[in-house]
């Protein structure tokens, strides 16, 4: 039999796989009114068979702890009172291959408060990349023993949806998806657009430029199997954080936009391209991370436009300093070591308390670093 289920003599077999389900909903944190997995779900999940479920249904039926609705399933009709889960596994769940995501500068700073947070609490964490493994289920993740998640950077709203009605506790890093029932870790990107265009004000900007940025979504190819790129929180909340800013500074008819659609120097130049044949250009440019920044000051010394003496450039967010040449990017850091801790922090709270009922999300806030890629505006 399945380790999820122990036989005992004792006891009929469908009243124990009652009691398993009734273990399964407070564990989960299901309140009044979810639906509960299908008939054929449970007998893969506890090794039984489908008549074995059925009575063990029917009996939680009797006792009103479920209830039926036609052509619709069963639903929790008083969830029993919810016991903490036992937080000694940790899934950590990151869209990326492993060579990239070990070699990723903010992917490390979220592993390591990830790992130290889980290591102050007794912990272990064991790594799932979507590209190698695949998009594993919540079932597959829970059949491995995992008693929580965390996700680094995913954004597919159907795989996060997928674990919305699930047993399992999760929290995602470095994304957000309001629509979706989950704890959420996130950067405060308004705020870090907010500092990057008042810092261009503080320097006598008036005309500033936009470059927006995309996500790769991992888990959606095109027909030549290349990963679809996504508007993804990040992308949405930087660009209304750049509008916001430049409303409060009276700035918003000054403001240019131009979207890098790829993370290739193509979908680069063609809005550095783009750039340069406006009449009468902008005097700075807020890039979507300090990276794109940096890809932006050798695209325009290519160019013959000098950064800082003709354009200053700034990053949104990113994780440490980035270099082009002997120009320093002046950026918004994002503490993603502490994003990883407090990911951790919300799950093992999560262990203890039902799951929530809509999106709920932790904001983390960024700190200026200066830099010689910004020059007064005369």
């Amino acid at each position: 039999m399945n380790k999820q289920l122990t036989i005992s003599e004792k006891q009929p077999l469908h009243l124990q796989v009652a009691e398993r389900i009734i273990e399964m909903i407070r564990s989960g944190g299901w309140r009044q009114g979810d639906q509960l997995p299908s008939y054929r779900e449970l007998t893969k999940r506890l090794d039984v068979s489908y008549v074995t479920v059925k009575r063990a249904m029917d009996h939680l039926i009797d006792e009103e702890v479920i209830t039926g609705r036609a052509g619709k399933g069963m639903f929790v009709h008083a969830a029993p009172r919810n016991k903490a889960r036992q937080l000694k596994q940790i899934g950590l769940i990151v869209y990326c291959s492993h060579h990239l995501f070990f070699n990723s500068d903010y992917l490390m700073q979220m592993f390591q408060g990830v790992m130290l947070e889980a290591e102050s609490i007794d912990c272990n964490v064991n790594i799932f990349s979507i590209t190698k493994e695949g998009p594993m289920s919540p079932e597959e993740l829970s059949s491995n023993h995992m008693d929580g998640i965390v996700m680094l950077s995913v954004t597919n709203q159907d795989y996060l949806e997928s674990f919305s009605q699930h047993e399992i506790p999760v929290v995602v890093a470095d994304s957000v998806n309001e629509n979706v029932a989950l704890d959420f870790v996130a950067c405060d990107n308004r705020q870090l657009a907010s500092l990057t265009v008042q810092q261009l004000v503080d320097n006598g900007h008036e005309r500033i430029a936009y470059f927006g940025g995309f996500t790769t979504d991992t888990l959606i190819t095109d027909k030549e199997g290349v990963h679809k790129l996504v508007a993804s929180s990040d992308s949405y909340e930087r660009k209304l954080g750049f509008d916001m800013a430049m409303t409060e500074h009276g700035l918003d008819q000054q403001a240019e936009y131009f979207p890098v659609k790829g993370h290739n120097d193509k979908a680069l130049n063609k809005a550095v391209d783009e750039f340069m044949a406006l009449k009468e250009r902008p005097s700075a440019i807020v890039a979507f991370n300090a990276g794109m920044a940096a890809s932006l000051v050798e695209a325009f010394e290519q160019r013959g436009v000098h950064v800082p003496n003709e354009l200053s450039i700034v990053g949104v967010a990113d994780s440490s300093n980035v270099r082009c040449g002997d120009i320093a990017i002046a950026y918004a850091q994002v503490p993603f070591q502490d994003m990883g801790r407090a990911a951790v922090k919300a799950l093992a709270k999560r262990c203890k308390t039902l799951r929530p009922e809509k999106a709920k999300i932790q904001r983390i806030k960024g700190s200026w670093v200066s830099g010689n890629s910004v020059k007064k505006n005369q």
